[in-house]
């Protein structure tokens, strides 16, 4: 699958700015270590040095003849050596819950931002679900709206470096982290 495709059709990608905007250079570059770079390309060749965090994170799903799939997009300011994907089905009174590893897809040269991708084919049994590859969730507009993701980012040394959640009750998260989008 073209994931540039499916990149520029991401109707569910959501922006976040994981830092605390008090810590931002004149409102537009943040650094939630107080005060630098972290927001801007390395152009000049310098490495970044700062903390890892997330700066985008969102999902969505494309259901066509051939094939039926989740994809999930996650970006960090920082090398991030991977993520977790958690998925509960809060808007349901029988729900289900998805756990699901996100390898980097890509990163900069000079560590000022990684890309975590994962796509997850639609499968329609419990029995079938396999976590990083498959995912019981159906794509239509009442599934996703029952939907609410945590993503947990961890640095290049495989440290816990950051998380974010969102979707349908980002209180049910509300204990494991903060950042709602």
């Amino acid at each position: 699958m073209n994931k540039l495709i499916l990149a520029t059709t991401a109707v569910g990608m959501l922006a976040l700015t994981a830092c605390d905007t008090s810590k931002c250079d004149s409102g537009e570059v943040c650094d939630s270590a107080g005060g630098g770079d972290s927001g801007v390309t390395g152009e000049s060749g310098a490495y970044y040095t700062g903390p890892t965090y997330i700066t985008e994170a969102g999902g969505d799903c494309k259901d066509g003849a051939k094939e039926a799939v989740w994809w999930y997009d996650i970006y960090t300011t920082g090398l991030a050596s991977g993520a977790d994907l958690y998925i509960y089905q809060t808007g349901s009174t029988s729900p289900w819950d998805e756990y699901h590893p996100v390898d980097v897809y890509s990163s900069d040269d000079y560590g000022w931002e990684t890309n975590l991708y994962i796509e997850l084919d639609i499968v329609t049994s419990t029995s079938d679900v396999t976590s990083g590859s498959t995912t019981l969730f159906q794509c239509n507009s009442a599934r996703k709206a029952t939907l609410t993701y945590l993503v947990d980012a961890f640095d290049d040394t495989g440290s816990y470096a950051d998380c974010v959640t969102w979707g349908d009750d980002v209180s049910y998260y509300a204990d494991l982290c903060s950042n709602a989008i």
